[in-house]
């Protein structure tokens, strides 16, 4: 790629991450939410006033890397952390997070908003706009921290905290010693810590565009090559995997990235060293005959982020799978295609929305323009078989729904758009993106056309129930096998009306 042609696709690239921030009145909502929170439950003279509680968030919120949902009318998480001085035995599990629950509770209005208990965290959900939830995770100091202290720097180690789990065989136990152990402040200063030359600089920069002090810049309003790198990774998984539970977590993307980070600049050459080094860091132990992966903690070297997948082998496979697409499609195919030509193959990688609002602000209207003149042609005599069912239920979209599409060449996943010209007998895939609450129930609707179909007696058109995983059955599998266009559409329905409807999406076959 040319040096003018990589700083345009930088520059797409820049403008594709601020897509994916959540807005400012959104975070700001947030902070005062948890902040107010906290406000709450460090009052003096209540139950929890001995214990000095301290509320702070964790995860992508405070390492910079949240993302806004695909869907607009989706929520947003916050995850805090509640921690209570406490010893570190004569109480449970169980019991602290009764006390730190009904604390909450006391207030009539968390006791409204407050979710049913999860297994580790208590959930308020505020379904203001903008919508999103907190879990709070209740959490004591660890002061068992004696085989760490060897691996770990010791102001380290003072911020790491034992937390509940109601599925821990210990929950009910008095001894915290055998507690689930956390340290998400520690993580956090690590994360920072790997890039911490790229972010004094641009807040630098950031404080003198605004003429404020250095130390007058949130702390949030500055993203470095690295947070944007994580946040368009992020967006790619979600796109190609949706909420199936065997793709890739976060917390191993993030931490994966953070140690390939080579404190590169700029968001393309990070996006090209992160996509090449990161599987370089996951190592292979022998743990009791059995070679397994393993995804250390930096600031827990016992623990391992990737410890479900020696049970769970599809996980392993989906995060190798996953990082070969994601370079394909952000990095091998626009070198090979250039930006016009990838325009199509970015949209169906990292959601439409996204992707027209970066080429816009990059300036290239045209290139969207263009692509909307060269789709093929939905000639309405196509469209009018007679085989094609109407839809049983009355139809006001008031919501949107889109279909991306991934298809198996060999043993890769690639990503199809609507000019993808496909083999026959090849696995391919749609998934369904829709902005509606749940619950509600999918549909969808495969129309084949031409002679090799008809002569199959697989002229197919009826509209059927949602039969894969995926909330809702937002997943639809098919194989190609006849010449010719044919179409999809997934219907959403809620309360027996069709509240959102995708377009045809056409897949050619040769």
């Amino acid at each position: 790629m040319l040096i003018q042609e990589k700083q345009q696709f930088n520059e797409i690239l820049t403008h594709l991450s601020q897509a994916l921030d959540i807005t400012e009145h959104q975070y700001e909502t947030a902070e005062k939410r948890y902040k107010a929170l906290g406000e709450y439950l460090q009052e003096r003279n209540t139950s929890l006033a001995p214990y000095i509680p301290e509320v702070y968030p964790q995860g992508s919120f405070r390492l910079g890397t949240v993302i806004r949902p695909i869907n607009r009318e989706d929520e947003f998480d916050l995850d805090l952390v509640c921690k209570l001085c406490l010893p570190p035995d004569g109480i449970s599990q169980y019991d602290l997070k009764k006390k730190i629950g009904d604390r909450i509770t006391e207030r009539q209005y968390y006791k409204q908003i407050m979710e049913p208990e999860g297994n580790r965290c208590w959930t308020l959900k505020y379904t203001e706009e903008p919508g999103f939830h907190m879990d709070i995770l209740p959490a004591i100091p660890d002061r068992n921290t004696l085989m760490l202290e060897a691996v770990v720097e010791k102001d380290v180690l003072q911020k790491a905290i034992r937390i509940t789990d109601k599925r821990h065989k210990y929950y009910h136990s008095s001894d915290a010693g055998q507690w689930p152990k956390s340290n998400p402040l520690g993580y956090s200063e690590w994360f920072k810590d790997r890039m911490k030359s790229r972010f004094a600089e641009r807040r630098m920069m950031l404080a003198e565009s605004l003429k404020m002090s250095v130390e007058d810049v949130p702390e949030w309003r500055v993203k470095t090559p690295l947070q944007r790198a994580v946040q368009i990774m992020k967006r790619h998984r979600d796109i190609r995997f949706g909420d199936d539970e065997d793709k890739p977590i976060s917390i191993i993307i993030t931490t994966l990235a953070a140690k390939a980070y080579n404190q590169e600049d700029n968001i393309y050459d990070a996006l090209i060293n992160l996509l090449s080094k990161m599987p370089d860091y996951i190592e292979h132990r022998n743990i009791n005959g059995r070679v397994e992966a393993w995804v250390p903690n930096p600031v827990n070297p016992f623990e391992n982020f990737a410890d479900k997948w020696p049970d769970h082998p599809e996980k392993e496979e989906n995060f190798n799978k996953w990082i070969t697409k994601a370079k394909y499609d952000l990095i091998d195919s626009v070198k090979q295609k250039g930006i016009s030509e990838s325009y199509d193959l970015l949209k169906g990688s990292l959601g439409n929305r996204s992707v027209i609002e970066a080429y816009k602000l990059s300036g290239y209207e045209r290139i969207i323009n263009e692509s909307a003149i060269q789709k093929p042609a939905k000639i309405s005599s196509t469209l009018a078989v007679t085989h094609r069912q109407n839809p049983p239920w009355p139809v006001h979209t008031i919501n949107n729904v889109e279909i991306y599409v991934v298809y198996k060449n060999g043993s890769n996943w690639l990503t199809a758009t609507e000019n993808t010209v496909l083999p026959k007998d090849c696995e391919i895939k749609f998934i369904a993106n829709a902005n509606v609450r749940k619950p509600f129930t999918v549909y969808w609707q495969v129309v084949n056309t031409g002679e090799e179909a008809a002569n199959a007696n697989d002229l197919r058109g009826t509209i059927f129930p949602a039969k894969t995983a995926g909330v809702g059955g937002l997943k639809h599998n098919e194989y190609t096998r006849y010449k010719g266009t044919h179409w999809i559409e997934c219907f959403i329905v809620k309360d027996g009306v069709c509240i959102a409807r995708s377009n045809e999406y056409f897949i050619n076959i040769a």
